[in-house]
């Protein structure tokens, strides 16, 4: 049962390989075909899709870990046949190696993928593949074969095949009531879309500047960790048959797979996934210690309760980069550990001057103003970026609080509507607009509220 579902869903999965091959060997790209389901169905499905996916699976809100995959992600998508199509990526906490590609540009990476990746290259070749797959409208593209589904049923759908790659019990019933609607239509040309994909991942890959042979080093240790029977065992390996006969080709793996250079950033990324589910300090922090491995040190010893070891090393980190962002920031989170809150907001609120677009520092910055009562200056950090951030349901909590506590109390209700809104969940924001309406001294505020209500109850 368990190679039937992973053959019979990997269409949807947008499962992450792709071979990597020279860029000079490329073909012809595919144009996407244009009789898809149109962008505002596409939408509405998105929604639908990553709400059911939010109710099965943690979504990492480390606004630092997600603006990194956001910048990386976005970094290749300017790279892409779409260069100005919308993505969002996110990171799920789940060991597994997985990612896949959503409707409407949201990519979603597992946990286990990213610690998996040793290099941010062979991270690329992941997103790269799974860009491609939406740039090519590929599960719009086998949507629009199975004219008998309905797509106010369907995102609840594509998310729980998500769910049956770890638990084979749902994913078995799942695939039994799809396989009788007619599902195993979609999957006619699920090898021409791994194809398509990789052709253009890997011209993805080689434009933004990254390693082609990211993916080969990858799947390289896969291979490697598992010597027992491994094509067997490496669920991925199975639905990529390319993959395993590159992989099999080791004069082209030993000449192809060197000088892959790995980004600090990437390093320091790492560790701090690492170290949000440590129970016991992780690593050490000596002379010869990478500063990843004393930065993961730092922050599980924080983790763990033992804030004044964490400052220590915090402390020799800073000595040697102190314009590194992340040890600053991790500096603010520790001293507010240690009640030296003075000391946590002078570091935020240098940082904030120094990086205005840094959203991370921003929302930590605000977060610690406001648990000190200053609401008022939280409230004006926060509005320089309400332009940019009014999707961000951390930043809109923040907000809304800060303008509640304010006296604003018209606007911190509409923030909190617009959180609502962001679940669908229509009934709360309307409850929420209610009371906007009711504090709102500003007609022409007022009739915006109005027309927000009349909008979402139609």
């Amino acid at each position: 049962m368990k190679d039937t579902w992973s053959k019979t869903f990997s269409i949807f999965l947008g499962l992450l390989l792709f071979v990597a091959v020279s860029a000079n060997s490329l073909q012809p790209l595919q144009e996407p075909e244009n009789n898809l389901i149109d962008t505002q169905q596409e939408k509405a499905l998105a929604k639908k899709f990553m709400l059911a996916v939010k109710s099965r699976y943690q979504i990492i809100s480390d606004p630092i870990i997600n603006d990194y995959i956001n910048t990386l992600g976005q970094r290749l998508a300017s790279f892409s046949p779409s260069p100005t199509r919308h993505f969002h990526f996110f990171i799920i906490q789940n060991d597994g190696i997985n990612a896949f590609s959503g409707p409407d540009g949201y990519i979603g990476i597992f946990s286990g993928l990213l610690l998996k990746s040793a290099s941010e290259s062979e991270l690329a070749s992941v997103l790269a593949h799974e860009i491609a797959h939406t740039t090519q409208h590929h599960i719009m593209r086998a949507i629009n074969k199975q004219k008998t589904l309905q797509l106010s049923t369907l995102g609840a759908m594509l998310a729980a095949v998500l769910v049956g790659t770890q638990n084979q019990k749902a994913g078995a019933g799942i695939a039994q009531t799809a396989m009788a609607s007619g599902y195993q239509s979609l999957l006619n040309f699920s090898r021409e879309f791994e194809e398509e994909a990789d052709r253009i991942g890997i011209n993805i890959l080689t434009r933004a500047g990254f390693n082609p042979n990211g993916m080969i080093t990858f799947m390289n240790r896969l291979v490697e960790g598992n010597p027992t029977n491994p094509l067997e065992e490496i669920e991925l390996l199975q639905s990529h048959p390319l993959i395993i006969n590159r992989l099999a080709d080791l004069s082209y793996r030993e000449n192809n797979s060197a000088n892959i250079i790995t980004d600090s950033n990437f390093l320091l990324i790492k560790a701090r996934l690492q170290a949000r589910t440590a129970l016991t300090p992780l690593g050490k922090c000596t002379e010869k210690s990478s500063n990843a491995d004393c930065y993961l040190y730092a922050l599980s010893l924080l983790k763990t309760n033992k804030a004044r070891q964490a400052n220590h090393v915090i402390d020799i980190l800073i000595k040697k980069d102190p314009n590194q962002i992340l040890f600053q920031i991790s500096k603010a989170d520790i001293e507010h550990a240690l009640n030296h809150d003075t000391t946590a907001l002078s570091i935020l609120k240098n940082q904030c001057r120094y990086n205005p677009d840094y959203y991370p520092v921003i929302l930590q910055y605000a977060n610690l103003l406001l648990i000190n009562n200053q609401s008022k200056k939280a409230l004006s950090i926060l509005a320089g970026s309400q332009t940019s951030l009014d999707h961000n349901a951390q930043y809109l909590y923040l907000l809304s609080k800060a303008q509640g506590e304010s006296g604003h109390k018209a606007e911190g209700y509409y923030s909190r509507a617009k959180i609502y809104l962001l679940y669908e969940d229509k009934k709360n924001a309307r409850q929420q607009l209610n009371m906007a309406i009711k504090f709102a001294d500003n007609q022409f505020f007022k009739q915006q509220l109005k027309a927000k209500l009349k909008e979402i109850s139609g």
